[in-house]
């Protein structure tokens, strides 16, 4: 059965940082990289034996760190960018790396025939991409959550347990978007009022609807479970799609 940890779910703010994960692999970048506006050109081809470093399909010029890995030159190249951009890509020889190959490749020393590509994305518009994408991954699941209470009624427990355990990591998906948001603007959206109410008065509104839920999976009510998902649950994830989505409008009109 899913672990719910519902003290995971108090407003985040800025002092409950989660830092962002490097060149901006983390949940915000995965999700807001694919709505911000690319950026990228055409990659620069390689004539000459010498280590080929791009910027948004610019050359890179300078000396390369002393230790010479992948790691180092990111943060060298990472330094220059202004205060309101960030990296949110990096390919190394032609291949665009995930979070996976990048913790692979860190500390990997480059040589002079690797060609490392970066792209750089501005913070707001990750983050208000990040917001939407979360919005219509909650919108998605509410219009498809009352499917799991049908499994249940039906006695298919363990496929809905199954859905359950992806509905509540949703939500911990949001949360940590929400924090790295905040992280990434040096701005506590929590504080932010979304019709009258501030972000972080729903917080604790969350903890209660899921707290509720998880105590009906301990005890294997699965009445109550059915109940929460067909009656409630579409409701709360429609509520925070369109909270979201009116947070991600008062960031665009704000850094505008």
């Amino acid at each position: 059965m899913a672990r719910l940890y519902t003290h995971e779910l108090r407003p985040p703010g800025v002092s409950s940082r989660v830092p962002v994960d490097k060149v901006g692999y983390d949940v915000i970048a995965r999700i807001g990289r694919l709505r911000a506006k690319s950026k990228q050109t055409n990659v620069i081809r390689r004539k000459v034996s010498i280590m080929i470093v791009t910027m948004d399909g610019n050359r890179v010029t300078g000396s390369m760190p002393e230790n010479g890995t992948l790691e180092a030159l990111i943060e060298r190249t990472g330094a220059t960018l202004g205060p309101h951009r960030m990296l949110v890509a990096v390919r190394l020889n032609g291949k665009l790396l995930d979070e996976a190959g990048l913790d692979s490749t860190l500390k990997n020393t480059l040589s002079d025939s690797d060609q490392v590509d970066l792209e750089s994305g501005s913070r707001q518009e990750v983050a208000v991409g990040a917001l939407r994408g979360v919005a219509d991954n909650l919108r998605d699941a509410g219009d498809t959550v009352g499917d799991v209470s049908q499994q249940l009624n039906n006695g298919q427990i363990d496929d809905a347990m199954k859905q359950i355990a992806a509905f509540i990591g949703l939500w911990q998906t949001t949360r940590t978007a929400i924090v790295q948001c905040c992280t990434v603007l040096s701005r506590d959206l929590t504080r932010e009022h979304v019709d009258g109410q501030p972000i972080s008065d729903r917080f604790g509104e969350l903890a209660t609807r899921l707290t509720e839920l998880r105590d009906a999976m301990q005890t294997r009510d699965f009445v109550l479970v059915s109940d929460l998902l067909f009656y409630e649950m579409p409701t709360l994830c429609g509520e925070w799609s369109d909270m979201l989505r009116q947070l991600a409008d008062v960031i665009e009109r704000d850094e505008e």
